[in-house]
């Protein structure tokens, strides 16, 4: 199963980059999975995603705080 891991930034997901010693690049190719650094909002994450599904994954994860469109919400609720 082939896995595509989003995160807008590298720092959301800085632990599952050490761990698996993954190079410093926005899209980090691997046997089972990928992963891809998108940049912040709606718009670069779009473009990045649009320039990278045409590839088949099974699965996609957003990893990270993910945004939010009311920011009245406070980081974290």
């Amino acid at each position: 199963m082939k896995t595509l891991i989003v995160a807008a930034t590298r720092a959301e997901i800085a632990t599952l980059i050490a761990h698996f010693k993954l190079p410093e690049d926005n899209f980090l190719p691997n046997e089972n999975f990928d992963v891809l650094i998108t940049g912040v909002g709606m718009t670069a994450t779009a473009f990045s995603l649009g320039q990278h599904l045409s590839k088949k994954y099974n699965l996609v994860l957003n990893l990270g705080i993910a945004g939010c469109f009311d920011r009245n919400i406070e980081l974290g609720k």
